[in-house]
């Protein structure tokens, strides 16, 4: 009795904090919160050598608290489904946001020493502190967008947004990360990622309206950002930018911890998007992201650029690239998406409901080898073998039995991937490739 009359004072709590919240949008309390954020924000950035920096929290501490209790205001905000809906429907709230972002684009640039060491430099820490807290703001209303009734006319007026805040960021379509000059910092194009709708994406029954929303080179400037901003990451990760001294790893966690995953999202989205355009070549755009620094273009076969590459000597540079080119590729077919799918439904469905999404990509890769029971089993993760009734649904769903094993359906081989980490050790489709090639014995 007492658990049913807490449950219902629960209820009751939450409606009452959800009538406050529609009642509070009348007086403008999204726009008054949004506009007391980017006041604050516009006193704790600097523009030196036309480069724009974060001030330090020694400089003004206080200032920045201010900055972080209306930030997470606002995350309170959108914790409730009218002030979402009100967000999605109105333009001019969503433009207030974009623009509180446009300034952090390429924030704290880095310009790669080759000739002295750095004893003494300047705290990046606070612009990965600015960009994180806003994500983490933004992530409530994140998941809002991707809960399982949304809809791609509703969500699409701010993708919209989102792209024109993008094209009026600093040089988005010029200039990119290079060898000498390079910045961690993507925002709006990790806010795009994590209020993507991957289920929409993934069954996009109108393309035509992806690739209005969505042009080409607009998809071009966004992966090369992106792989040149993992590249940057790679590159201090194996010495390149050591003269750079110490703040260059601290950046390099900062990223990997916090950042790295987004833009993983966001070029499988590139890559998703890119393949509903017949012309696109999505692999010769990550290939010479990663491995040119001039230009964006993808006028050349990643295929012809490989022969063409290793019929040269392979500098270690080069090898770098080349390892973070296959790297990019398996993560983004393999590692991320099926995990991201499952997750669109994390706060709308139990925690098992979502498990047949990450069965289904998971027996697709491991049965292209027939397996029997005895064999399959030990390879299903611990956690999901309890769930006994959903590994036999899905295993109906993907596979048919046949002397005394389990084999892939005809319509399953559609979603192989050949590159899949989970795949036996016997398929190594990797060294497959590379014999192709000449490359190994």
């Amino acid at each position: 009795m007492l658990q049913h009359i807490m449950k219902s004072l629960t209820v009751l709590h939450v409606c009452w904090l959800e009538q406050v919240a529609s009642d509070l949008l009348k007086e403008k309390i999204l726009e008054s919160v949004l506009t007391a954020v980017q006041r604050l924000q516009n006193q704790l950035l600097d523009v030196k050598d036309g480069v724009t920096q974060a001030k330090g929290l020694g400089e003004c501490g206080e200032m920045w608290n201010h900055w972080f209790r209306m930030l997470h205001d606002l995350g309170y905000l959108f914790y409730h489904a009218s002030v979402c809906q009100y967000f999605l429907a109105t333009q001019a709230v969503q433009e207030m946001v974009v623009e509180l972002m446009v300034p952090l684009w390429r924030l704290c640039a880095q310009k790669r020493e080759e000739r002295a060491h750095i004893l003494y430099e300047r705290r990046t820490s606070e612009g990965f502190l600015l960009e994180i807290e806003i994500l983490r703001a933004m992530k409530p209303f994140s998941d809002f967008c991707r809960r399982p009734e949304a809809s791609f006319q509703e969500l699409r007026p701010w993708y919209s947004c989102l792209i024109a805040g993008l094209k009026r960021c600093s040089n988005f379509q010029s200039t990119f990360n290079c060898a000498a000059f390079s910045s961690f910092h993507l925002p709006l194009l990790r806010l795009l990622s994590s209020c993507m709708h991957w289920e929409l994406l993934q069954n996009a029954e109108q393309p035509g309206d992806w690739r209005e929303l969505f042009p080409s080179d607009f998809l071009v400037h966004s992966m090369t950002h992106l792989v040149r901003t993992l590249r940057f990451e790679a590159e201090i990760q194996n010495g390149l930018w050591v003269r750079n001294g110490q703040s260059m790893h601290k950046q390099q966690s900062d990223y990997r911890q916090n950042l790295r995953q987004w833009d993983i999202l966001a070029f499988q989205a590139c890559m998703l998007l890119m393949d509903l355009y017949e012309e696109a070549e999505p692999l010769a755009c990550l290939w010479t992201a990663a491995f040119e620094e001039k230009g964006s273009g993808c006028s050349v076969s990643a295929l012809d650029s490989w022969k063409r590459l290793w019929s040269d000597e392979v500098k270690v540079a080069v090898q770098l690239r080349f390892r973070l080119f296959w790297t990019v590729l398996a993560q983004a077919l393999n590692e991320m998406m099926p995990i991201e799918v499952s997750l669109c439904r994390r706060r709308w469905e139990s925690r098992y409901a979502r498990c047949s999404v990450i069965l289904q990509r998971f027996f697709i890769q491991i049965l292209a080898k027939p397996m029997s029971v005895a064999e399959l089993t030990p390879l299903i993760p611990k956690e999901l073998q309890a769930r006994e009734p959903q590994v036999t649904e899905v295993l109906d769903l993907v596979a048919l039995r046949k002397d005394q094993k389990f084999q892939l359906k005809a319509k399953s081989w559609a979603y192989f991937d050949c590159l899949m980490a989970s795949t036996p050790a016997e398929f190594d489709w990797t060294c497959m490739v590379w014999r192709q090639m000449g490359l190994a014995s």
